[in-house]
């Protein structure tokens, strides 16, 4: 196979014009490589454009932009997409020695997604509104992996709640870790906010 290989690239023949080898980048029209056309020729790998032209990564980046919230809690959603919220799993993965356990269970470890959404102390939230029936977590499932699901669930109108949703978890669960509030589910969503 090597032999082969060989015969194949000896096979090409050398350039008439006496110059030298030269490193180009294909991906940009005057062949150097800069770090924007290698996040778009990555980003274009991702995204596998459908045929409407928008892939679905693209959409939904785009569906969470546009809902009107305050750019405090879409900043949130995306940090937790990516795994960039200071949960203990993540904290941990950066090289913190910490214990993972999650500050409000205490019996899972406290990924993105589990903090935001599938802690079981959470499931009186979760149950307080219709809207959220049959949001399921499968195994391995990313906080990204849900947001897309979320989209793909939720009828129009409801992600403006949801998102809200996210961030009053967010900010119960810090008040527990940083201040030592107790946890208390009606203060992430307090009957009278309940608006399903």
């Amino acid at each position: 196979m090597i032999t082969f290989d060989a015969s194949l690239i000896l096979s090409i023949p050398c350039s008439s014009r006496n110059c030298c080898d030269s490193i180009t980048w294909y991906y940009d029209n005057l062949g150097f490589y800069s770090v924007r056309s290698g996040y778009h020729l990555g980003m274009s790998l991702l995204l596998n454009p459908s045929s409407s032209g928008l892939g679905s990564m693209e959409s939904w980046w785009k569906f969470l932009w546009r809902i009107k919230i305050p750019s405090k809690i879409k900043l949130l959603l995306w940090r937790a997409s990516h795994d960039w919220i200071p949960t203990f799993v993540n904290l941990a993965g950066r090289g913190l020695v910490m214990d993972r356990l999650c500050p409000i269970c205490n019996s899972w470890t406290e990924s993105s997604l589990h903090a935001l959404w599938s802690c079981p102390k959470l499931r009186k939230a979760r149950d307080m509104c219709p809207l959220l029936d049959g949001l399921k977590v499968k195994h391995g499932m990313s906080f990204f992996d849900f947001m897309f699901a979320c989209k793909n669930q939720l009828r129009r109108g409801t992600g403006t709640f949801m998102c809200g949703f996210f961030w009053r978890i967010w900010f119960s669960r810090n008040g527990v870790v940083h201040q030592s509030n107790p946890f208390d589910v009606d203060d992430i969503f307090p009957r009278d906010l309940v608006s399903c």
